[in-house]
């Protein structure tokens, strides 16, 4: 049984790192127990993130992916479990000395700074930067890589579309490369073609050494980019392997106990189409809506009180 995590000492920061060498684990998360106020929505879960791989994080609405991005960012604190950034535990740290530490998060909806311009919101995230030549050069790598907010660069936040401004969320994090980015729905109000290019600076940031956990719905998308995958259900760990496995594990998740595939296994066989999955379960094919909702029925397990 995992032990509570102790308070946090208002002034503790994270011990220096070493240089991390490669296929070495930068983001361990060991026997995580978290919550919301009574409600519990992590039941011991663990799984790794080595240098330079790319970690797909699926399951259903409410099997816990949003909060396992909020516990080890430091926005949520875990009742029970470690979480250990290049090998220094940072369990309970505050976000920013987590951020400090070289690990970026790109939550859910659009973080920015509504009343701020796109060039003050980049600006801010590059202030930690030295001198202000620095930061210049910065930006201009920042609007080469994404046009589109070159063109709205005197533009309040405020007053651009939702996937501009999380088009704009995710920039403020890539301005300053992580050693680790957790990226939270990145998909989510962008147009296709936009997603294209986010994914390609994902691919971009693996390439340059970062490691990646993503949170998506689009399983395709994730596992296009990802090496392995792990996946949630109801709080818990159903899966933790290579890609290859992942969609059958997936399938079961949302099929449900009881349910059998053609191959024998229990779960159900799966088919991608777009942005679709097709679950074969009993009766036949049943379309599974965008990810994780049937036509007349939503399996998400906030209907047990119980959030993600």
């Amino acid at each position: 049984m995992s032990a509570e995590v102790p308070p946090v000492p208002p002034n503790a920061t994270v011990p220096p790192n070493a240089t991390v060498p490669p296929n070495a684990t930068v983001l361990e998360v060991e026997d995580l127990q978290a919550g919301y106020g009574p409600y519990r929505a992590l039941f011991g879960v663990s799984f790794t993130v080595e240098h330079g791989e790319a970690v797909a994080l699926l399951g259903p609405n409410g099997a816990g992916k949003s909060t396992v991005a909020r516990v080890v960012s430091g926005l949520v604190r875990p009742s029970a479990g470690r979480v250990r950034l290049e090998g220094r535990d940072v369990t309970g740290f505050a976000p920013w000395r987590i951020a400090r530490a070289g690990l970026a998060h790109v939550p859910e909806g659009r973080a920015v700074f509504t009343t701020l311009s796109v060039e003050e919101n980049l600006v801010l995230a590059l202030g930690r930067r030295g001198s202000r030549g620095d930061v210049a050069a910065s930006l201009a790598a920042v609007y080469e890589r994404f046009g589109v907010l070159a063109d709205l660069r005197r533009h309040r936040a405020g007053t651009l579309s939702g996937g501009q401004q999380r088009l704009l969320s995710l920039a403020k994090v890539l301005a300053v490369p992580p050693r680790v980015l957790v990226a939270d729905e990145l998909s989510l109000g962008l147009a296709p073609s936009v997603v294209d290019d986010v994914y390609e600076n994902l691919v971009a940031l693996r390439g340059a050494g970062a490691a990646l956990l993503v949170v998506e719905q689009q399983v395709e998308r994730a596992l296009a980019l990802a090496s392995r995958a792990v996946v949630l259900d109801h709080g818990s760990v159903a899966y933790d392997g290579p890609v290859a496995g992942a969609m059958e594990a997936v399938a079961r998740v949302f099929a449900g106990p009881g349910v059998t595939s053609a191959s024998g296994t229990r779960g159900a066989d799966t088919v991608g189409v777009g942005a679709r999955t097709w679950v074969a379960a009993r009766g036949g094919n049943r379309p599974m809506t965008g990810y994780g909702e049937e036509p007349g029925r939503r399996r998400s397990w906030r209907t047990s009180r119980r959030r993600s």
